[in-house]
């Protein structure tokens, strides 16, 4: 695993991007270090302003036994997932945006859930439709506060060498998408 030191992105040559560009997504292979900016804004940031992940892929496919039930669905996606690995980096600004929007959301989900309790038990059905709002908002909010990018293909390698599989993401800004493809070309 490629674990950078802190003075890794001192130097421009100390670094080669590993990845590249390709139809508005990037592609990696595991342990992916991206480049030293973040991935929504592409303004520069520090080592501790990196974050690493775990993604995975999964095939539509697999979400053909939903009608089976949750546990088989389940089971099939623990089976045939493939994960990779990438650090990439995130401004504090988006850092500090994304905390506060996935806090409010959870504070939603929070009240609004023991507000269903309440209205239930007073017997309130204004109190239990703001109580239902305020919990659905609370999941839209906590799910669009996501900062990971998501994988919309996966490619085996060709060759023997385990690793080499190759994961297309998506959830890149413009600015960084057009850096890193000006960086890799050439």
């Amino acid at each position: 695993m490629k674990t950078p030191s802190n003075d890794q992105y001192d130097e421009e040559e100390n670094y080669p991007p590993e990845c590249w560009v390709e139809d508005n997504l990037v592609v990696v292979r595991d342990d992916e270090l991206l480049p030293a900016r973040c991935i929504f804004t592409n303004v520069p940031v520090e080592r501790r302003d990196m974050v690493g992940c775990t993604l995975y892929y999964v095939p539509l496919w697999a979400y053909l036994f939903l009608p089976l039930g949750l546990l088989p669905v389940a089971l099939v996606i623990l089976i045939i997932r493939k994960p990779v690995r990438i650090t990439y980096g995130l401004s504090p600004e988006v850092w500090w945006r994304v905390f506060w929007m996935r806090s409010i959301g959870i504070t939603c989900m929070v009240v609004g859930f023991f507000g269903l309790f309440v209205a239930l038990a007073n017997d309130s059905g204004a109190f239990a439709a703001v109580a239902l709002v305020l919990l659905l908002g609370g999941i839209i909010a906590a799910f669009m506060s996501q900062t990971n990018p998501a994988v919309s293909r996966y490619q085996r390698s060709l060759g023997r060498r385990f690793g080499n599989d190759e994961f297309w993401l998506r959830g890149f800004g413009r600015e960084f998408l057009k850096q890193l493809d000006e960086e890799t070309r050439d």
